[in-house]
C-alpha cells in the first residue's frame, strides 16, 4: 500500500508477505520514508526525514523510546506531513497527510487485531533502554474497558419510570381480572333473574288476589271502586243471579262470584279483554264469552229496575223544593250520546255521525224521576237522529205514561209541547225569544228555575258515565252489535244491553238528590 502527499511524490506502502510486512511514508519532496514490516514474529517501523536520516524507530537502539499500545506520530522536517496510528481495544487506525493538508489515508484492522503493535519498553526486557519520557502504565486501556463495562452495567440496572414487565405476568393478571369480572356479572345476572321470577310470581298472586272476589269481600270501598256497588249489594245480586245458572261451560275454572266480578269490572273500569286475559291467564275468547254470558244474564234479570213508578210513589219521593215550584212534576227528560268506533260501512257511518259531538255516536233518550231514579231508557239511535225524532219513535208519548196535569221538565231543544198537550201533560222548557230582542223579567226568572231543576237529569247522566267507564267510549264495533246479533237478527244490540244494564245498576245505588235522612253516593 502507498500514499503520497505534498506535490504527489509521497508514498506509503504496507505489505504482508510470508510473515513479513513493510510500510513506508515519504513526505516533503519525496525524501521521507516510513516502513513497517512483519516478519516471523517481529514488527519494526521507522521514519526518515527528507535528508535520509533516521528520526524515529520502534527499535530502541535505532531512535528514541518506543511507543506503547500501538500509537505513533510522524512528521517531516518541514512539518507538512503527519501520520497517526493507534490501537485501542483490539482495533488499529492510521492516517497520514502532507503538503497543504491534502492527501489523507486511514487503515483499520478488524476487531481483535492490532494494526500497529509495538514492543513495550520494560525494564525486565533485554532490549530495555532508559527514556526521558514519562512511562505510561500498560493497564490504562483495560481500565477504560472496565470503567465502560461498569457504566454499562449500571445503566442497565438503573430503575426507570417507563418500565415494561414481561408479557407472561401481564397476560396472567389480565386473564384473572377478566375472569373475576365475568364471575361478578354472572352472579348479578343470576340475582336479577331470581328477583324477576319472584316479582312475576308476586304479580301473578297479586293479580289473582286483586282481580277476584277475595279482594273486595267485606270491603265496601274496594267493591265500589271495582264494581260500582257496595259489597252487600254485590252479594245480594250474586245470590239472585246464581239461581238462574244451571252449569258453567267446560273450561270455566272461575267461580260464579269471580265471573260476575269480572263482568262488573269490565263495565266499571273498562279494561281491555287482552289485559284481563294476561292478568287472569285465560284465553281471550274465554274472557269474552264470560263477559257476554253474564251481560246477557244481567240484562235479562235486572233491567226491570228501570220501570215507570206509580203516581203515589212519585208524589211521596219528590223533593220539597221541586214540589214548591212544580207541584205536579213527574219526569225530567234529556238525551245523551256514547262515542263508538267509525263503522267501515259508509251508510252506517253517515247515520251515526253526530254534528254536535263531531264523532260517530249512539244516542239514547233518558228519563228520570224527581228523586233521580232512571225510569225510562230508549234503545240506541244513530248520532245523526234528532232528539225530537227519538222521543217520538221511542213510544214515550203515550197515555200509559202521562196523565192530565203532569209536568215534564226538558231542555228548549224538545219542541214537543203540542204532542204532550194532546195528552193533557205540560212540557216545561226555558222560554224562547221568538223574535224578541230580550226576554221579559218574568220569563227570565221562570227559565232560571226550570234550568235549576232540569239539571238533575244531567247529573244522572254524569253518574251513569262516571260510574261505568265503558260508556266513556269510544266503544268497539263488536260491542255495538256483534256478529251473532246480526246472524240471529236480534232486536237488542250489545250496546243496548250494556247501557240498560249500567242504568239498572245505577238504580241499585242511592239517589243523587240530597236528603237529610238519606245520602246517596253520586
Amino acid at each position: 500500500m502507498a500514499a503520497g502527499a505534498g506535490t504527489g511524490v509521497g508514498t506509503m506502502a504496507a505489505g504482508h508477505g510470508t510473515g513479513a510486512g513493510t510500510m513506508a511514508v515519504w513526505a516533503g519532496s519525496g525524501a521521507g520514508t516510513m516502513a513497517a514490516g512483519h516478519g516471523t514474529g517481529t514488527r519494526t517501523m521507522a521514519v526518515w526525514d527528507g535528508t535520509g536520516a533516521l528520526v524515529w524507530s520502534t527499535v530502541p537502539w535505532l531512535c528514541g523510546p518506543a511507543l506503547e499500545h500501538g500509537t505513533m506520530a510522524a512528521g517531516t522536517a518541514t512539518g507538512v506531513g503527519t501520520m497517526a496510528a493507534g490501537a485501542g481495544t483490539g482495533a488499529g487506525t492510521m492516517a497520514a497527510g502532507a503538503g497543504t493538508g491534502t492527501g489523507t489515508m486511514a487503515t483499520g484492522a478488524p476487531a481483535g487485531i492490532l494494526a500497529l503493535r509495538y514492543h513495550v519498553n520494560d525494564g525486565e526486557r533485554p532490549d530495555y533502554v532508559p527514556s526521558i519520557f514519562p512511562r505510561r502504565p500498560s493497564s490504562e486501556g483495560s481500565k477504560r474497558l472496565k470503567r465502560y463495562q461498569r457504566r454499562d452495567a449500571v445503566s442497565q440496572h438503573e430503575p426507570s419510570d417507563d418500565y415494561e414487565l414481561s408479557d407472561t405476568p401481564v397476560l396472567h393478571r389480565q386473564q384473572v381480572s377478566i375472569a373475576i369480572e365475568v364471575a361478578n356479572l354472572r352472579r348479578e345476572r343470576d340475582e336479577a333473574r331470581r328477583e324477576r321470577d319472584e316479582a312475576r310470581r308476586e304479580l301473578q298472586n297479586w293479580s289473582k288476589e286483586r282481580l277476584s272476589v277475595h279482594a273486595i269481600k267485606g270491603n265496601d270501598s274496594a267493591c265500589r271502586a271495582l264494581t260500582g256497588l257496595s259489597w252487600s249489594v254485590f252479594d245480594c245480586l250474586h245470590r239472585y243471579l246464581v239461581q238462574f245458572i244451571k252449569s258453567s261451560p267446560k273450561g270455566f275454572r272461575l267461580s260464579t262470584q269471580d265471573q260476575l266480578f269480572l263482568c262488573l269490572l269490565k263495565l266499571r273500569q273498562n279494561p281491555s279483554i287482552a289485559f284481563l286475559s294476561q292478568i287472569l291467564h285465560k284465553p281471550e275468547p274465554t274472557i269474552r264469552h264470560i263477559f257476554q254470558r253474564w251481560l246477557n244474564l244481567l240484562y235479562a234479570k235486572i233491567t226491570f229496575l228501570i220501570h215507570w213508578p206509580d203516581r203515589e210513589c212519585i208524589t211521596q219521593t219528590i223533593p220539597p223544593v221541586m214540589k214548591a215550584n212544580f207541584p205536579r212534576l213527574t219526569l225530567i227528560i234529556d238525551c245523551f250520546e256514547i262515542r263508538i268506533e267509525h263503522p267501515k260501512a259508509l251508510k252506517a257511518r253517515a247515520k251515526s255521525y253526530s254534528n254536535y259531538k263531531k264523532w260517530t255516536t249512539v244516542k239514547y233518550f233518558i228519563v228520570c224521576s224527581p228523586a233521580g231514579n232512571i225510569t225510562f231508557l230508549s234503545k240506541g239511535w244513530g248520532g245523526r237522529a234528532s232528539d225530537v225524532k227519538i222521543v217520538r219513535e221511542s213510544g214515550f208519548i203515550s197515555p200509559l205514561y202521562h196523565h192530565p196535569g203532569d209536568q215534564i221538565l226538558a231542555d228548549r231543544g224538545f219542541t214537543l209541547k203540542y204532542e204532550f198537550a194532546l195528552l193533557g201533560a205540560s212540557l216545561e222548557t226555558p222560554a224562547f225569544t221568538l223574535g224578541r230582542k230580550q226576554l221579559p223579567g218574568k220569563d227570565v226568572e221562570e227559565s232560571r228555575i226550570k234550568s235549576k231543576f232540569r239539571i238533575h237529569i244531567e247529573r244522572v247522566i254524569g253518574v251513569l258515565k262516571r260510574r261505568f267507564h265503558i260508556l266513556d267510549g269510544p266503544l268497539l264495533v263488536c260491542f255495538v252489535k256483534t256478529l251473532r246479533d246480526e246472524m240471529e237478527n236480534r232486536d237488542v244490540a250489545t250496546i243496548d244491553k250494556i247501557v240498560h244494564t249500567c242504568a239498572a245498576l245505577v238504580n241499585m245505588s242511592g239517589s243523587i238528590v240530597f236528603n237529610k235522612n238519606r245520602q246517596g253516593d253520586v
